[in-house]
């Protein structure tokens, strides 16, 4: 306390002008310090209020040694001021006087409790569902409902855990890294870059973090080198996939990993600027919004689509070696599921389960904000008016709902190419398709039996934990990919009786409309 009085009066020897603060605001830090040390209460109770009256200035030692008051006094430090609140609400629970914390504007408590949950490794369980995902209201009222819940919604919000600083001094330095604020990344192309290079990539690995960072950029443009190093993380599953491919070029799984690659290097070609140089430089196309909903199934667009489709179903033993009829009703049965999963996969990784967006393997999107923009869209392409509400009910809101279903659990499960192959090839080889013959459905069995050996082979040879458990989660899947297909079929049969919009009656078949 002898030390503290010391200090007061040589900065007011010194006079005003080497004070950060007033004489008044000296005098309670004093009270605070004394009654730190004589009631037993801790020092954070002068950074806080110092915080709270001088934001303008590092509050990372204000209570120690006479040099710490020199520094204060004597010049500012090095970390950045901290901005004004932001006006929105927060988030994860909506509540006001938010500002930017972990990339994505949230209120204090959400932010706190983000930080002790990533800090403390803390693990929660919902009480609604043992297996995790987001199911209890999450708001100003019940944020503190279901602590599972609340964190699974601050992740999907894009708050980043690699900015949580473990076992944090209160007094330590916060420094920022130099290279944080050198550049500035451009919001709108950062988020149609990260699509494009996901839905039409086949050089490289899926990215498991670019789900959010079109969230995380839309709030905080200025991080850029933490999203870089974020897009820079390929899955480490994924990479070796790679290289186990000269090593087992006999498993299923990494063959078909690499056929859907080729795939999607031949889909580029296709969508991409119709230029030579173009097509040779590997120019992806610009994502764009969706002319209207029924585009893609346009003769022009679906017979691109299954062409493709079936070159990819030809380079997975042992389809081609089936009979005519029994590819055929293979590829009846897998290419509606094929399509929704596909969907959904490249949405999660495009980021649209953070932007409320649909992509679509051409490149475009639906943007489940705008649902008056299918209806506009519709409507030009027919003579007669489609009724907005109609619309609305059958495809806005089902997408909806297929988004949170499928491309949520598939970012939970931090689903990559691996697991988006094999869950396709337990889809293909369905003995129970309809009109498959008897030594089809034996030769598909044995093609299924191999699937799974040479899943769990491939984790095993890859080092990847929990194989079970990421086989397990992969699977669960399957329901829903069945619920969304029997709605699609549902919605496509009053597109075909009223006539919404024009398609390719090749499509008929596919849904089983023609029976």
């Amino acid at each position: 306390m002898v030390i503290v009085i010391s200090i007061v009066i040589s900065f007011t020897n010194k006079g005003d002008a080497y004070l950060p603060f007033s004489r008044r605001q000296l005098i309670t830090l004093i009270f605070f310090s004394w009654r730190a040390m004589a009631g037993g209460h801790h020092q954070s109770d002068v950074v806080a209020h110092r915080r709270n009256n001088h934001p303008e200035y590092s509050t990372s030692s204000i209570v120690g040694s006479k040099e710490s008051f020199k520094n204060v006094a004597g010049k500012k430090f090095s970390r950045k001021c901290r901005k004004t609140p932001i006006n929105g609400s927060c988030a994860v629970c909506e509540g006001p006087r938010s500002s930017v914390h972990f990339g994505v504007i949230s209120c204090a408590a959400c932010s706190a409790f983000f930080r002790r949950t990533v800090s403390e490794n803390r693990k929660y369980s919902c009480r609604r569902s043992s297996e995790g995902g987001f199911n209890c209201p999450i708001d100003q009222q019940h944020r503190c409902y279901c602590r599972s819940c609340r964190f699974q919604k601050c992740l999907l919000m894009g708050m980043n855990p690699e900015s949580v600083q473990l076992y944090r001094d209160t007094y330590g330095s916060k420094g920022v890294s130099p290279s944080r604020n050198e550049r500035c990344l451009d919001q709108q192309g950062t988020v149609h870059g990260l699509a494009e290079e996901r839905i039409f990539s086949a050089e490289s690995p899926p990215l498991m973090l670019k789900t959010y960072v079109a969230e995380q950029m839309s709030v905080h443009p200025h991080s850029s080198s933490c999203f870089e190093r974020r897009l820079g993380d390929v899955s480490l599953m994924s990479m070796k996939c790679e290289l186990s491919v000269g090593h087992s070029p006999g498993n299923m799984i990494v063959l078909m990993v690499r056929s859907y690659q080729q795939m999607l290097e031949r889909r580029r070609l296709v969508y991409c600027p119709g230029s030579i140089r173009d097509i040779l430089n590997g120019t992806k196309p610009a994502v764009r919004p969706a002319c209207y909903y029924g585009e893609r199934v346009r003769r022009d667009r679906l017979r691109v689509d299954i062409a493709l489709l079936v070159e990819f179903l030809n380079s997975i033993n042992p389809f081609p070696s089936l009979d005519l009829d029994d590819k055929a009703a293979l590829i009846k049965r897998f290419s509606v599921p094929f399509a929704i999963l596909e969907k959904y996969y490249i949405t999660m990784c495009a980021g649209g389960l953070q932007t409320n967006r649909i992509f679509h393997s051409d490149g475009t999107y639906s943007d489940l904000n705008d649902p008056d923009s299918i209806t506009t869209g519709a409507n030009k392409v027919r003579s007669g008016s489609v009724d907005r509400d109609t619309l609305n009910k059958l495809f806005v809101q089902s997408l909806k709902d297929f988004l949170l279903e499928l491309s949520a659990p598939m970012y939970y499960n931090k689903m990559s190419d691996v697991e988006f192959c094999a869950l396709n090839a337990v889809l293909l080889f369905d003995q129970a398709a309809p009109g498959l013959s008897e030594n089809g459905c034996r030769i598909v069995r044995e093609a299924r039996d191999r699937v799974y050996n040479d899943w769990f082979e491939l984790y095993r040879k890859t080092g990847v934990r929990d194989i079970g458990q990421r086989v397990g989660n992969t699977m669960l899947l399957l329901p829903a990919v069945q619920t969304i297909v029997e709605t699609t079929q549902e919605n496509f049969r009053l597109i075909q009786i009223f006539d919404l919009f024009q398609y390719d009656k090749i499509l008929d078949e596919l849904m089983y409309l023609d029976d």
